[in-house]
């Protein structure tokens, strides 16, 4: 009877244990479920720093019985840009959960297991050195790239071509070097050994002798969907060819100057000209003069006329730009606007942290109003006003206007 007590209770311990690794492994089941299932598919979609979905689970799958083998819940994805780099790293977390069974079928704590895995685009930023072909190019005595024994390559070296060795000496190389399974089934890939052999490539890791070549399908350049990508993925489109004169023809080169502010952006266009340009852009400090109507203006102030007013959801209207002769110094810049401003210029108006900014175009020469105010007039369609919330300039507040 003892022996039969003892078996019976060994046996059961067993079974339990057997219960507990099963419940582990549909824990991970799960949780590699939610992982592709949910955090693969968001992931690259994700436009904020990061975002939890399903905290209260969602059950998967079904067993011999019918029910769920698990869930997967907490599925927290988030971003984070690479040191040093533009690129994003993309990162996913996702929880499994499954409730071991007693033999009596009693239910006991749930078992989680927690999975993750990282994204990140391939750039060309990953190498320190990236040709499509060593072939010489360009006017004069150009040649062959070759690399000699000044070479010194810290990081991924490829080439889509034939790479050649110098006479004189060999590089050094301390990252990893590819070239492409094309090139060397045409009998390229080393284009010439020069002075050097195999032992370039030869390096002492943990001491142990690694080859650092490797061969690799060719890497297409440049990247045919790049500008695609862009345009599928970009927040704002604007047209860029407003200031040509001959649409859908050769016209004269026109500049786009595009600044980032912490609530957004603003843009600003003007027809090329031949350099020497001359020196930066004129800039003066005023007051926006948010209470003035029609001609009269605050010293140091401007607004737009004739209706000086801010337009929630619209922006500003107006035909013409009033200015005061007098900048927030109390000096006289009155000579200085009507010397460096003309017909077609762009004018920017913004805060001075950057986060409301309106540019314009003007249609004539500024005018002077005796020797107190200045007028301007400005084509209504060009104002374009941008602001991290939906209101304007505040009565009094500093701005500086530029000629971009």
């Amino acid at each position: 009877m003892v022996f039969t007590v003892a078996y019976l209770k060994n046996s059961f311990n067993q079974s339990v244990l057997e219960e507990y690794r099963y419940a582990e492994h549909r824990a991970l089941y799960a949780a590699e479920a939610g992982l592709n299932e949910v955090g693969i598919v968001i992931l690259p979609q994700l436009v904020t720093e990061d975002t939890l979905l399903y905290p209260e689970g969602k059950n998967y799958g079904n067993n011999e019985n019918g029910k769920p083998i698990g869930k997967y819940k907490n599925i927290y994805c988030h971003t984070e840009l690479e040191q040093n780099s533009t690129r994003k790293i993309y990162y996913v977390y996702s929880t499994g959960e499954a409730t071991p069974l007693t033999s009596f079928g009693d239910k006991v704590d749930p078992i989680e297991r927690t999975v993750y895995m990282t994204m990140q685009a391939q750039g060309f930023e990953d190498f320190m050195y990236f040709t499509n072909e060593e072939k010489p190019i360009g006017p004069g005595n150009t040649g062959t790239v070759n690399f000699g024994p000044n070479d010194q390559l810290e990081g991924r070296v490829h080439t889509n071509g034939d790479i050649a060795f110098s006479s004189a000496g060999c590089p050094t190389f301390s990252g990893s070097v590819t070239i492409t399974n094309e090139a060397v089934e045409n009998g390229g890939g080393i284009g010439s050994w020069g002075a050097c052999d195999e032992d370039v490539f030869e390096q002492n890791i943990d001491g142990e002798m690694v080859n650092i070549l490797d061969t690799i399908a060719a890497i297409t350049f440049p990247p045919e969907n790049s500008a695609q990508l862009v345009r599928a993925n970009a927040d704002y489109v604007f047209d860029a060819d407003d200031m040509l004169f001959r649409t859908g023809k050769k016209d004269t080169l026109v500049m786009t100057e595009i600044n980032f502010t912490e609530s957004g952006f603003w843009a600003a266009q003007w027809w090329y000209n031949i350099p020497p340009i001359g020196g930066p852009p004129n800039e003066f400090d005023f007051t926006w003069d948010g209470v003035g109507q029609g001609l009269e203006v605050d010293v140091s102030g401007l607004h737009f006329a004739p209706n000086n007013s801010y337009i929630p959801g619209v922006g500003y209207e107006g035909s013409l730009l009033l200015l005061s002769a007098f900048d927030n110094s109390g000096s006289s810049v009155q000579s200085a606007i009507i010397n460096s401003i003309n017909t077609g210029d762009v004018l920017r108006i913004s805060n001075l942290s950057g986060s409301k900014s309106v540019t314009f175009s003007t249609t004539n020469d500024p005018m002077p109003i005796g020797d107190q105010r200045i007028w301007i007039n400005i084509d209504p369609t060009s104002i374009s006003y941008v602001s991290s919330l939906d209101e304007g300039f505040l009565d009094d507040e500093q701005v500086v206007m530029t000629n971009t």
